[in-house]
């Protein structure tokens, strides 16, 4: 099943042919798929709708907010009792599809050169990394929803699997890596399932940790340390699961972040200063202190304290330039030519 609108499906298209202002691609990118996770939100409300859920103040206006977005011409904002005639004539008038959680195992989402399923997070989340994006797509069910998919094909669905369907389309922090492995560190939500607890500020999911900004400002409004402690709390969850399991981060693949990172970081000039600043959880690394007199411990984590050579080695090879003491990244510029596979 196919969510995007045809108009943005042919702004994709056109910017596919033309790869000369990767600025210009990602934000075509960043709009496309902010409508297909808009649309597959309202779809799920709808669905909720009609089940006769109830919903609080905060998804009301997030629904207000998406349809004032997806149909400006037609929603004009009235109260709640607008939001709900509005969805229900587009239920009606199927304006939209109406998702059950066991149809996110068919949903098709458009990115640069194809479709892929809804769980292909990783694919999804690759091509906004490699354009220099602000945003990632986190899908907490996504190995469980790929597996309902692959029983579907074979018919050996079983529909009692309960499907695990949090998922958030936002704008991350500086840093999506920590030594236990990706970091989700969510400083805005753009799109967030109606299927969360709206008072959980983080969580961990094998090796990958979830930080929700928005949640945890409301905890600790003028608090920093807040902020830490949520985060150094799930990336614990992470390492302590990568070691339990024998498989701590791959460095090459902690490299590769960390570069990206810096690049996506430098899309605007920066000081070192700020660069350290910015970067300090991963050049300080916090979490060795808790690890201290484990010793296999204490040898892996030590593969993991080259920031420094990884940002010099961006500046030797130019990708990262120096001027008047501030560093840029050239790669995610305007006008600079783009590939995606």
């Amino acid at each position: 099943m196919k969510v995007i609108n045809k108009a943005f499906e042919q702004e994709l298209i056109l910017t596919e042919s033309n790869r000369n202002d990767v600025k210009r691609a990602r934000e075509v990118l960043e709009k496309a798929l902010s409508q297909q996770f808009q649309t597959i939100l309202l779809a799920l409300y709808s669905s909720e709708i009609i089940k006769g859920r109830s919903l609080r103040n905060s998804e009301l206006q997030e629904i207000e907010g998406i349809c004032s977005v997806l149909f400006p011409e037609d929603y004009i904002s009235k109260g709640n009792e607008n939001i709900f005639e509005f969805v229900s004539n587009g239920i009606y008038t199927k304006k939209w599809p109406i998702l059950g959680l066991n149809d996110l195992k068919d949903i098709e989402i458009r990115i640069y050169n194809r479709y892929v399923f809804l769980w292909n997070v990783i694919d999804i989340n690759e091509q906004l990394a490699i354009l220099g994006s602000n945003y990632r797509f986190f899908l907490a069910g996504a190995m469980q929803i790929a597996s309902s998919y692959v029983k579907k094909i074979i018919n050996f669905e079983d529909q009692s699997t309960s499907i695990d369907a949090r998922f958030i389309f936002g704008e991350i922090g500086v840093s999506t890596i920590s030594v236990g492995g990706p970091v989700f560190d969510f400083e805005d939500e753009l799109v967030t399932s109606p299927f969360f607890n709206e008072n959980v500020p983080g969580f961990a999911i094998g090796d990958t940790a979830v930080i929700r900004r928005n949640v945890l400002r409301k905890l600790y409004p003028s608090n920093d340390s807040g902020m830490l402690s949520a985060y150094l709390h799930e990336v614990l969850h992470t390492i302590s699961y990568s070691f339990k399991n024998g498989a701590p981060f791959s460095t090459a693949n902690w490299n590769l972040y960390i570069k990206r990172d810096i690049c996506r970081f430098l899309k605007n000039p920066h000081s070192k200063k700020e660069i350290t600043d910015a970067f300090w959880l991963i050049i300080n690394n916090p979490i060795k202190s808790y690890f201290s007199t484990i010793d296999t411990a204490k040898e892996v984590l030590k593969k993991f304290d080259d920031f420094s050579s990884i940002f010099e080695a961006l500046l030797s090879e130019g990708t990262v330039a120096e001027n008047n003491g501030l560093y840029i990244c050239a790669t995610n510029q305007e006008g600079q030519p783009w590939d995606l596979l």
